[in-house]
Formats: structure tokens, C-alpha cells, sequence
């Protein structure tokens, strides 16, 4: 389940990233946040573009594409992961 606010996004439980569609407010989300679940991949464009703040909290990651964080190279300014 995701939820949206003025300029995040929370996911909890999920088994993997949905397709996210941030539509005509994508500029204005800057940060994402995924709790708990079964997530073990972050692919290529599974990520809105912009991020400041991406927290990924007590999920099994395995794999995050050499590409997934290239849409907010220039603005990322934290990446959290507790597994």
C-alpha cells in the first residue's frame, strides 16, 4: 500500500514496487519512504525522479540496479537502508 502526500511517497508491505505514477506533481516529490515488506529489488525507473531523501526500512534488499538512483543524481542528498 503507497500513500502520497504534497511531496512524498510511503510504501509499507509491499513484495516489490509498484509502478509509481506521480503524475503532473512528479517535480514535487522529493522524498520516498518503504517500510517493511518483502522488497528485494530496486530496478531501473522503479524510482520518481527528483528525490532528495529515499528511505528503505527493514527490507531484504539483494539488488539495486547500477542505474535505479540515476533520475536524482543531482539531488539526492540522503539514502537511508536498514535491513
Amino acid at each position: 500500500k503507497c500513500t502520497c502526500g504534497d511531496d512524498y511517497i510511503t510504501c509499507s508491505n509491499l513484495p516489490q514496487l509498484p509502478q509509481l505514477n506521480t503524475g503532473a506533481n512528479v517535480n514535487q516529490v522529493t522524498s520516498f519512504i518503504v517500510n517493511n515488506g518483502l522488497l528485494t529489488t530496486i530496478a531501473t525507473n522503479n524510482l520518481p525522479p527528483g528525490l532528495t531523501k529515499i528511505y528503505l526500512n527493514s527490507l531484504p534488499l539483494t539488488s539495486i540496479s547500477d542505474d535505479a538512483l540515476d533520475t536524482s543524481a543531482g539531488t539526492l542528498q540522503l539514502l537511508h537502508i536498514t535491513n
